[in-house]
């Protein structure tokens, strides 16, 4: 089941041999036989790591594209907003059913949008979202399972070569979840 709670999301890296520092500096034994204090002084050493390398966003780099298709997508102006240490966060440019005509904050689905790839993802956006003067009642408000969320972030040129991990945080708005995920990426010099 797909639900839209809104939100703010991040990406950051972590160099892979600090991360692996963490790990056995704080759980020499491995993570099964480490203490509370262990593991806390663990999970703060990685968090510490992620949040050193916040990556910035590519400016007008944000779209929700319909399911697989690169060439059905709207165009959006994102929310962004100050995190801790100034890391901007951009907000989800589709906001949970009732969370903005409700007095929350966020924007209406459309005021959102600057554009569309083609008439066809016009019309989709439309059959799922509801015409231009619906805020956040739109039939696939709540489900929007056909849609994602497609950003692009800049990799500081000041990073050495190497391996890192990528960590993505999306913070729900209207639910009290936080949701990660990760990936092992090659940064490669530029030539």
């Amino acid at each position: 089941a797909y639900a839209n709670h809104a939100g703010g999301y991040l990406y950051t890296l972590c160099r892979k041999e600090a991360y692996d520092a963490c790990r056995d500096e704080h759980m020499p034994q491995g993570g099964s036989a480490a203490s509370d204090i262990q593991t806390s002084a663990y999970l703060a050493c990685v968090w510490g790591c992620f949040e050193a390398t916040t990556l910035e966003w590519v400016p007008d780099s944000q779209k929700v594209q319909f399911r697989d298709d690169i060439c059905t997508y709207a165009r959006t102006d994102p929310l962004t907003k100050m995190g801790k240490d100034d890391h901007v966060w951009r907000s989800t440019p589709i906001p949970d059913k009732g969370q903005v005509s409700s007095g929350n904050e966020g924007r209406c689905t459309w005021d959102s949008v600057v554009g569309f790839s083609s008439v066809v993802a016009k019309e989709r956006f439309t059959a799922s979202f509801g015409a231009s003067d619906v805020c956040d009642y739109g039939p696939h408000q709540r489900s929007t399972k056909n849609w994602h969320v497609m950003d692009q972030v800049q990799i500081p040129g000041s990073l050495p070569a190497g391996e890192y991990l990528l960590g993505w945080r999306w913070d729900a708005y209207m639910a009290d979840q936080m949701w990660t995920g990760c990936a092992d990426v090659q940064i490669v010099p530029f030539s």
